[in-house]
């Protein structure tokens, strides 16, 4: 709620008046400051302020245009169509004044909001991103890749390329949660089979930084391995299931299943100790599981030979 000096609601008169007084800057750091606390706002304050941010759009820069996106998609709100339109239309207008940190947040709020990209924004901002490869970091790099990835867009083959080459060159700033990220895009795009250098380097680093993996980044990167077909060492898989056991009490239906999936598909049959911890863990959990997830989760259990006592199939079944 709105409040004015003294602590009391302000009109609603006034709360218009002040939505038509703000400038893109003070537009983007409303919406961006809800975001950044994790607070939605009220739907009559985000209506009103995507109209004040339409009615001023020519003044718009880029960073105003990223951060803005951004901050709808933080807060998982899909922008009204009159809003995507316009700031999408002003992007292409000037597609020069984005830096890298704005490219990657405009694809991945695109792809974050499942909201379909014009053709004309794709291209502008592809050619920007191809212009600015030399000055992405590999976290950025892997960010635009999994949203061109997730959008679909197969046919920016050039841009794909140079993003994998940047990761692949600085793949150092990625975080935990990057590395199974990529190896999905790449899977994605049909592209492993090009980029096994990438992925090799990346199960390396990923081994050397196993201590900082939680539950949902072991599961993606399990699942990732399958994904691409790449088949970890003995001594990567050592390292994911010690850090496995740490966490195993945090891991979700969504993180067994494609934990479980991932080592059924490479055929990586944990130890006696570790198939146990996940079979309570699933027990436990077993009421958020979804059909697909239950059926990953028991072929699994069923490749690795686990023997599940009557308890659990009931408990499954239920």
């Amino acid at each position: 709620m709105h409040l004015d000096k003294k602590g009391a609601a302000a009109p609603a008169g006034r709360r218009d008046a002040t939505v038509n007084d703000m400038k893109p800057r003070e537009i983007t750091q409303t919406i961006w400051s809800f975001a950044t606390l994790k607070i939605p706002p009220e739907p009559g304050l985000v209506s009103r302020l995507s109209g004040r941010a339409v009615t001023t759009i020519d003044e718009f820069q880029p960073t105003h245009i990223a951060r803005l996106l951004w901050s709808f998609a933080t807060l998982r709100l899909k922008p009204e169509p009159r809003l995507v339109k316009a700031l999408s239309e002003k992007a292409v207008s000037r597609p020069d004044g984005f830096k890298p940190d704005a490219i990657a947040d405009v694809f991945w709020s695109f792809a974050a909001l499942e909201i379909k990209m014009e053709p004309r924004l794709v291209a502008a901002l592809a050619s920007r991103a191809m212009a600015a490869l030399q000055t992405y970091t590999g976290k950025k790099a892997a960010v635009t890749l999994w949203s061109v990835s997730k959008m679909g867009l197969w046919r920016e083959f050039g841009l794909v390329h140079g993003l994998v080459q940047r990761i692949l060159s600085n793949p150092e700033p990625l975080d935990p949660t990057d590395f199974g990220k990529v190896l999905w895009s790449l899977s994605s795009l049909g592209i492993q089979e090009h980029a096994v250098t990438l992925i090799e380097d990346l199960a390396t680093l990923a081994e050397t930084r196993m201590n900082t993996f939680g539950p949902e980044d072991l599961s993606t990167l399990v699942k990732g391995y399958a994904l691409v077909g790449y088949s970890p060492t003995a001594g990567q898989l050592s390292a994911i299931w010690k850090r496995t056991l740490m966490v195993v009490a945090d891991l979700n239906s969504e993180n067994l299943s494609d934990y479980l999936w991932g080592h059924a598909k490479l055929e990586a049959v944990p130890d006696a100790r570790l198939n146990q911890e996940l079979v309570n863990r699933t027990m436990i959990t077993i009421n958020q599981f979804k059909a697909e997830q239950i059926a990953n989760a028991l072929w699994g259990f069923a490749v690795f030979d686990v023997n599940l006592d009557p308890s659990h199939m009931n408990n499954i079944s239920r």
